[in-house]
């Protein structure tokens, strides 16, 4: 389970470093929407010594699963750019396999 993941501390607090070092300000206490990319790097295993993908590759990335994958995120950003996750009323996310492993978020608040 993605909660229980050694590197998930890790993850949250660099979620938290990077908001923090792009967010200016106290943390916002109006309502947001985010939009968030979750990019894996394939696996070897993935991978023929010809460079191309084996039959058997998936598509798309299995674990960890999207909802914990969010969750973690939302934490991160608890206390930093906004007061509580609670004030997220849209979340998009999706995941996907790139050349290397690497999370985007986009927020957007709503105006006063």
């Amino acid at each position: 389970m993605f909660d229980q993941c050694k590197r998930l501390k890790s993850w949250r607090a660099a979620v938290a470093y990077e908001a923090g070092r792009a967010w200016v300000g106290p943390p916002a206490a109006v309502a947001c929407t985010i939009s968030a990319e979750f990019v894996f790097e394939r696996p070897k295993s993935h991978w023929r010594k010809a460079g191309t993908l084996t039959n058997k590759a998936p598509l798309h990335p299995g674990k960890p699963d999207i909802d914990k994958l969010c969750r973690a995120l939302l934490d991160g950003l608890t206390g930093v750019v906004m007061v509580d996750d609670s004030q997220v009323v849209w979340l998009n996310a999706h995941k996907r396999y790139g050349s290397q492993s690497e999370t985007f978020v986009t927020i957007s608040y709503a105006a006063r």
